[in-house]
């Protein structure tokens, strides 16, 4: 995906050197950063620091604004919710449904008239943030999250996910590659009224196939996860 400054439109790449021109959000002198959220993608906007959802072909909903901000910078999911960060005070608000932001924090204080939460990733579990002018990166986490930060090669996989005692565990192809920070569970709330989905992520939808689905009401052992991994 590839933004305009001029005309605040949204193209994608179609291969080659052609570009297919999707529309702008209306009202919008600039679209500035993306992010793939439920599924759909998310378009960070200048200079009233809305975020647009892309629901098709010049058809872009609002999804609110945050604060009083004049643009969205960063944007990434984490641990189930959309984070963006903004300028002119380097603040980063969580959407937490509908058109409402919530703030969780300045990350600049810098005596200059434009402090930029500029730019997100995911690693080890936690939510990064680079801002200027100071050159920090920040750090968030929320609740307890692992990751396995490798891109998977081609063809199938096997792969576990567990909580045993006070860590989360990941484990691909029978080989833990992951495990968390020590805590407590008994600090968190664990009760949902939301459904169980497979492959309907925060981010973006899973495309591939999945088989041998199982839900244990158990931690595994090593040797059990090593037994499920082996081709069969």
């Amino acid at each position: 995906m590839a933004s305009s400054g001029a005309l605040g439109s949204v193209f994608r790449y179609e291969g080659g050197t052609n570009w297919s021109n999707w529309g702008a959000p209306p009202n919008v002198d600039q679209t500035y950063s993306f992010a793939a959220y439920r599924g759909a993608l998310h378009v960070g906007t200048w200079k009233e620091g809305k975020v647009f959802r892309y629901d098709g072909p010049n058809d872009f909903t609002s999804i609110g604004r945050l604060g009083q901000e004049l643009e969205v910078m960063g944007m990434a999911a984490f641990n189930g919710k959309l984070y963006a960060g903004t300028l002119p005070l380097a603040q980063v608000y969580r959407h937490d449904g509908g058109t409402n932001w919530t703030l969780t924090g300045r990350l600049d204080f810098s005596d200059v008239e434009y402090r930029r939460a500029w730019s997100m990733a995911i690693y080890q579990g936690r939510l990064f943030c680079g801002v200027q002018p100071s050159g920090h990166v920040h750090a968030l986490e929320a609740g307890r999250a692992v990751t396995h930060d490798h891109e998977l090669s081609p063809g199938w996989h096997h792969v576990a996910a567990m909580r045993a005692g006070s860590r989360l565990k990941l484990f691909v192809d029978g080989r833990l590659v992951a495990t968390s920070a020590k805590f407590d569970p008994e600090e968190f709330d664990l009760s949902t009224a939301e459904p169980l989905r497979i492959g309907f992520g925060a981010s973006d939808y899973f495309h591939g196939s999945l088989g041998d689905l199982r839900i244990y009401r158990r931690a595994l052992r090593v040797e059990e996860v090593k037994q499920l991994a082996k081709p069969r």
